[in-house]
């Protein structure tokens, strides 16, 4: 299994348009949100946190665009959001991503895993990313 990592030169950027159409809402933070982490909506508790594999925490409700603390609110973007992910020449064009496992959770895998076997973005170009489906 490969966790993918984010571009440590540029970071991660988002489409802006993308994000005006897709989907969203506004939670609150549960545990540490980074750029482009993808994020679950847990019922338990009424927060956002960062994905991870297991099963019980895969259920995707969303990409973060802005880094947000613990108890701090963020807008959670849907399908559709776009993304600049990775260093040049890491992604395969059209190829699927899955979220990642417990210790890169909110980040993404290039194998499938436990709480994810069907991918939840797809490759845009070898660096970019966009939301495909909410797991």
């Amino acid at each position: 299994m490969a966790s993918v990592a984010i571009d440590a030169t540029l970071g991660a950027s988002f489409d802006t348009i993308s994000l005006n159409t897709a989907p969203q809402f506004v939670g609150t933070v549960g545990a540490a949100a980074l750029v482009a982490g993808m994020l679950v909506y847990l019922g338990s508790d009424g927060l956002v946190h960062p994905c991870d594999a297991t099963s019980a925490n895969a259920p995707l409700a969303g990409i973060v665009a802005v880094r947000s603390g613990i108890g701090n609110p963020c807008t959670v973007f849907g399908i559709g959001a776009k993304c600049h992910y990775a260093a040049s020449g890491t992604f395969t064009y059209g190829a699927k991503y899955f979220l990642d496992v417990t210790s890169n959770a909110g980040g993404l895998s290039t194998v499938a895993t436990t709480g994810d076997a069907v991918g939840v973005v797809r490759a845009i170009s070898d660096t970019d990313i966009q939301v495909i489906r909410m797991a």
